[in-house]
């Protein structure tokens, strides 16, 4: 179980804000990643937004060997083995002053993520809108931007009263009552389906998915006015049977969904793993051919589901 983030909402810990982004929402936007999640998906391609506190990245190219950050982290959190700095980013929760990273002379460690409050990111976004077109807006991703559902709901209420449009990338895996107050203030949502099955959602993502289930049926039968398209990462060996792509049919039915976007796995984000000081890193997943990615498509596309492939989706 992962460890949950501050409930008051009075800050948003956030480890990137990309602007200038066309693939996460309508128009051109502004990308917060927010940190902290409550899976750990073996796939997942932001390591760094596994845990909600800030924590160091290590960069082993940069690195001169000299252990200086091992000897400076008060947390003991820093260990060298096997050649190579190995962090324990649970320890790294009490850190006040990253040591590690003020020791070391080579730039081989930097800070990942930073406490924001309402106001400063309302800066940020006021900035950037300018840049925006008439469709564009905030989109919320992570991590799991509902980890910090407290502080989402009321950065999306900010976002009701600057007329900003909102959109959010998210696992529904949260709280059903922070859940739905949070998408009070959602215009756009992209929600992951990434196994129907229950067992296997917890061997590969580290829980059930019982609340994303119930979360998206909830969303489904509700006044919410926003539009939701469900999103199935997909990981060949582990989503792609038929078997599974025929549960999210019918599920999708029985909630009257009608989009769906395919998004196949992709290995860019691996080496952040060992950045995020872990030994692990996700093996043996693979890239859907494009035959296999037809055939699931057409499949939705027979229920009555548009289904939309890679970067494909019509905002």
């Amino acid at each position: 179980m992962a460890d949950p983030a501050p409930a008051d909402g009075r800050y948003g810990y956030i480890f990137s804000i990309q602007p200038f982004s066309v693939h996460d929402g309508p128009g051109c936007r502004t990308v917060l990643f927010f940190k902290g999640c409550p899976l750990s998906c073996r796939w997942c391609a932001n390591p760094e937004g596994l845990v909600w506190w800030p924590q160091p990245l290590y960069y082993r190219s940069r690195c001169h060997d000299c252990r200086s950050c091992e000897q400076a982290c008060r947390q003991r959190a820093i260990a060298w083995r096997d050649g190579q700095i190995h962090v324990r980013n649970q320890l790294c929760r009490s850190c006040q002053d990253m040591a590690c990273v003020k020791a070391c002379q080579a730039g081989a460690m930097e800070v990942c993520g930073r406490a924001y409050t309402v106001e400063e990111i309302g800066e940020i976004l006021n900035r950037d809108r300018k840049y925006w077109d008439d469709e564009g807006g905030v989109t919320f991703s992570g991590g799991e931007p509902l980890h910090q559902a407290a502080f989402v709901a009321r950065l999306g209420q900010w976002c009701a009263g600057q007329f900003i449009h909102t959109a959010i990338e998210t696992s529904a895996h949260a709280d059903g009552d922070q859940f739905m107050a949070a998408m009070e203030y959602i215009d756009f949502a992209f929600i992951d389906l990434k196994l129907m099955d229950s067992g296997r959602h917890q061997l590969y993502c580290g829980e059930d998915n019982l609340p994303v289930l119930a979360n998206i049926a909830r969303l489904a039968a509700s006044s919410w006015p926003g539009r939701l398209v469900i999103r199935l990462p997909l990981v060949g060996g582990v989503n792609d049977d038929e078997e599974n792509i025929e549960a999210t049919v019918q599920f999708m039915q029985a909630c009257q969904l009608t989009e769906i976007n395919l998004l196949p796995y992709h290995r860019l984000g691996a080496g952040k793993w060992l950045q995020c000081g872990r030994s692990e890193r996700p093996e043996g997943f693979y890239t859907v051919d494009r035959e296999t990615t037809a055939r699931i498509s057409a499949r939705f596309a027979a229920a009555g589901i548009r289904c939309y492939a890679g970067a494909d989706t019509p905002f």
